[in-house]
């Protein structure tokens, strides 16, 4: 009888000692991920992607596109970013004005950052290159209804006239040919809308070689301006 239990003791002991121990599953590692938001403006007409504050794993790039509407370029982009414990630190990226799609890449968001565009109308770049300059080439007067009125005869003094109109400060300056100064004023364009001094003129066509605007009396008489550069 005392072998018998003596068996079922050990039995059991060898039954229990061949049971598996639980495996208990390692505890995964806190990993602390940090976040950085970029901030993406515009001034002008245009799109840009993404449009929204966006938030970025500190390190990680983020793409940008921009792209101008139709008869704007992009002119100017700038970088602002604020980074702890140094300050505001900006940042004017240089660019060649485009009407085309512009891509930017922040390779490495490491602050707070706000991306600025600027889109312009393009007809303010095509005027404003300096060189060659602008040459007027015809005065003319016309009724209302279109019919030539006038042509102004000019002079060799005043063929021979250089003028410059300067973005973005805005300032229209005319030049005789040994260098004296003979006209100078503000202006600034909008929506095909020329404004020189206090006066107001509608362009009729601009291309980099070619200007022609007119002004219109309350009489409904027409006084065009034509210049051109080559």
């Amino acid at each position: 009888m005392k072998k018998v239990f003596v068996f079922l003791i050990l039995a059991t002991l060898l039954l229990v000692g061949c049971e598996k121990t639980p495996v208990v599953p390692p505890i995964p590692p806190v990993i602390n991920v940090s976040y950085r938001t970029v901030l993406v403006s515009q001034k002008g007409k245009g799109t840009v992607n993404p449009d929204t504050l966006t938030k970025v794993v500190y390190g990680e790039p983020l793409t940008i596109t921009a792209t101008p509407d139709s008869g704007y370029s992009l002119y100017s982009l700038k970088v602002i970013s604020t980074v702890p414990h140094v300050g505001v630190e900006e940042k004017e990226v240089e660019i060649t004005p485009t009407e085309s799609l512009y891509t930017y890449i922040l390779s490495s968001v490491k602050a707070n950052t706000e991306v600025k565009f600027e889109f312009v109308e393009t007809d303010n770049l095509i005027i404003s290159v300096l060189n060659p300059p602008w040459r007027l080439k015809a005065m003319e007067d016309f009724y209302p209804d279109g019919e030539l009125l006038f042509s102004w005869p000019l002079t060799e003094e005043i063929l021979s006239q250089m003028f410059y109109f300067y973005y973005p400060e805005g300032k229209v300056e005319a030049f005789y040919p040994n260098g004296t100064l003979c006209f100078n004023g503000p202006w600034s364009l909008k929506e095909r809308v020329l404004k020189i001094g206090n006066y107001y003129f509608n362009i009729l066509e601009l291309t980099p070689t070619r200007l022609v605007y007119e002004r219109i009396s309350s009489g409904g008489f027409r006084y065009r301006y034509t210049y051109e550069r080559n």
